[in-house]
């Protein structure tokens, strides 16, 4: 697996488990894939994807050892999970529960690692950024010399977004203010959040979390949750958690502010054309 790396839930520094001071090679084990499954008559029932262990062989030199043993027993002991990261892009929350060690040699050593892996699959979060026009609801886009009773103005923008997934996809939203009430339509889906997002702030829609939360220009942060708009739940065409659709999807948006549209992607292992 190309470079590795572990990153602690709660403090210190991260670790490289596969680079200048360690090596884990490929760590098949952490590529492997199962579902969980309940067969019916000639069907699936259920299928999942639960936490599950692993166990890995790790070399390090002492100094590589000693702080991944603080980081990942300081993150077991809080209840906190780390994040393993795969090809510096690919993610998977977990623990590191045991490390059984079985050669000593010239001041370094190789360890059992047993790690245990949260998500069931790996991931990603993918953006794409969308322009602010630059102008306000009093603003016009066509001012014509004569004096008519009414402007013309561009009233929506467009774009679209194509996800490499297959399945559909937990949606990632940021709003930059200001804002009132802000709304973005994808794929039909009206993605809203009935608040104002003052000028220097920002607003976090996180369909993998389900959390909405409002940062203002001083940093605090507001758990806006409850004003999502929610429609009638999934496939409802207003729901705030609605998942991205696989293939290409149209964007639009009236142009008053800025965000960033993005989606976790997921894959049962990390892929083998970028090792």
């Amino acid at each position: 697996m190309n470079q590795l790396e572990y990153l602690p839930g709660i403090a210190g520094q991260s670790v490289q488990l596969d680079g200048p001071s360690a090596f884990v090679g490929i760590a098949e084990e952490m590529r492997s894939r199962e579902w969980d499954y309940d067969l019916g008559y000639r069907d699936l029932v259920t299928a999942t994807r639960p936490a599950r262990t692993v166990d890995v062989t790790f070399h390090a030199d002492y100094d590589t050892a000693d702080t991944l043993r603080r980081v990942a027993d300081a993150d077991v002991m809080a209840r906190t999970p780390g994040t393993f990261v795969a090809q510096k892009e690919w993610k998977q929350r977990g623990y590191i529960l045991a490390s059984d060690v079985d050669d000593i040699h010239y001041g370094r050593l190789s360890t059992g690692l047993k790690i245990a892996l949260l998500d069931g699959a790996w991931w990603r979060l993918v953006k794409r950024s969308f322009m602010s026009s630059g102008s306000s609801g009093s603003d016009t886009y066509l001012d014509y010399p004569h004096d008519y009773p009414y402007d013309y103005q561009e009233t929506s923008y467009t774009g679209g977004v194509t996800p490499s997934v297959l399945t559909p996809s937990d949606v990632y939203l940021v709003v930059y203010g200001p804002a009132v009430n802000p709304y973005v339509i994808v794929g039909g889906n009206r993605y809203q959040v009935n608040v104002t997002v003052p000028a220097g702030g920002y607003l976090i829609v996180d369909g993998r979390d389900k959390t909405i939360n409002l940062t203002l220009a001083d940093g605090t942060v507001q758990n806006v949750f409850s004003s999502g708009v929610r429609g009638g739940g999934a496939g409802g065409g207003s729901y705030i958690f609605e998942r991205i659709p696989a293939g290409t999807s149209e964007v639009t948006y009236d142009g008053s502010f800025g965000f960033d549209l993005g989606w976790y992607e997921e894959e049962g292992e990390p892929p083998w054309s970028l090792s």
